[in-house]
């Protein structure tokens, strides 16, 4: 059972317009990117609508919302595709753009804050190129965050249509390369699935698109929308364990054979600590030399438990910020070796405050001058 189902039931016991539990639930619902999943979810449960209306012209707004979406990305990335054709480049669709092409159920009612892409390493200038004269140009950065993505990460800067303003992210891997595991890209290409009626336009096999989004939440530390992410994966097992009686061996077996054992097995545990996920017995057995330690695993379920809540105050313990700052200076140690990770948080934390002051500062001098 999906685990906002008892919560939504628990909101519709009371009768009154003025119902707390739900307007509750919608405020967290919304900070999660999760409120078009709600509205999805009520379809499907005996509600007394009349008396909670108010509530549901919210859902029903938001679920418009992401319809809209869906047509809007499928639209983009048939842009993409037509300013990439001529190089006959592969381009896989990664994370929400990939749920909502293959029309996976991860896709129903998931929002998108920018389109990512992968290409090969080796086709990333003349990628650029071609997004450049299609209209996609990065943002204005320091010298510094360019270094940054061009020679440690697994992405270039972000690109912004001049006209849509739709954000395009574009890898040539799935981790940084600065990191200790080391999926290999072309092994990902060489199993990516095509997407209908799109020229050179795939996604990941169904195992690696799991992986991804595994690699993606325990080592990029973007938890803020953690638990989207989490249900994100829920719905990806539940239909593709459907499809195939083997994808749980099939998923253990590319995990090892791409160095992506440890984030699977994250993934197992806290799919099935949090969400209630079942994970056959055989899938642990296959995964247990990637398993936490006994102390190790304590300290990490008292931080994930926590980050994997709603983002919002009333989710919030004595130990929730903590946790969340541990995590991202976790993920953070995970992405760079301490010689660049202490130079890079410095910098964060005080240099590039400074400069930003420093650039707001000579922006307001330059719309003040006569």
């Amino acid at each position: 059972m999906n685990i906002l189902i008892p919560f939504i039931q628990q909101a519709n016991k009371t009768q009154s317009p003025l119902n707390l539990d739900w307007e509750l639930l919608i405020r967290q619902a919304r900070k999660s990117l999760l409120l078009s999943h709600v509205a999805i979810l009520v379809k499907h449960l005996d509600l007394n609508k009349e008396a909670h209306s108010h509530f549901f012209d919210q859902l029903c707004a938001a679920e418009v919302l992401t319809t809209k979406q869906k047509q809007v990305v499928k639209w983009e990335l048939q842009q993409i595709s037509n300013a990439l054709k001529h190089l006959d480049v592969p381009v896989i669709v990664l994370k929400g753009g990939a749920y909502i092409a293959q029309n996976l159920q991860a896709g129903q009612g998931r929002l998108l804050s920018d389109v990512d892409i992968m290409v090969p390493r080796s086709s990333i200038r003349c990628v650029e190129s071609a997004l450049k004269k299609a209209g996609y140009f990065g943002k204005k950065l320091s010298a510094y965050d360019e270094k940054y993505y061009r020679k440690w990460m697994h992405e270039i800067p972000p690109l912004v249509h001049f006209n849509r303003q739709t954000t395009l992210d574009v890898h040539h891997s799935i981790l940084p390369l600065t990191v200790k595991l080391k999926p290999d890209p072309i092994k990902l290409l060489r199993n990516a699935q095509p997407i209908d009626d799109f020229h050179e336009m795939y996604t990941l096999s169904e195992t690696d698109m799991f992986l991804h989004s595994c690699a993606h939440l325990f080592h990029d530390g973007e938890l803020e929308h953690g638990l989207r992410d989490l249900i994100d994966m829920n719905a990806l097992l539940s239909e593709f364990t459907q499809r195939n009686t083997r994808y749980w061996d099939d998923l253990c077996d590319r995990a090892w054979e791409l160095n992506l054992e440890q984030p699977l097995y994250y993934a197992m545990r806290y799919c099935s600590k949090i969400l209630d996920t079942t994970v056959p017995d055989h899938a642990w057995i296959k995964m247990n030399k990637a398993a936490m330690t006994p102390w190790r695993r304590k300290i990490l379920d008292s931080l994930f438990v926590r980050a994997f809540q709603p983002d919002h105050s009333t989710c919030d313990d004595t130990f929730t910020s903590l946790a969340r700052w541990i995590l991202y200076i976790r993920s953070h140690y995970l992405r760079m070796p301490l010689y660049l990770l202490l130079p890079h948080l410095f910098r964060k934390a005080f240099i590039a405050p400074y400069e930003e002051r420093k650039r707001e500062v000579n922006k307001r001098k330059r719309q003040n001058m006569p």
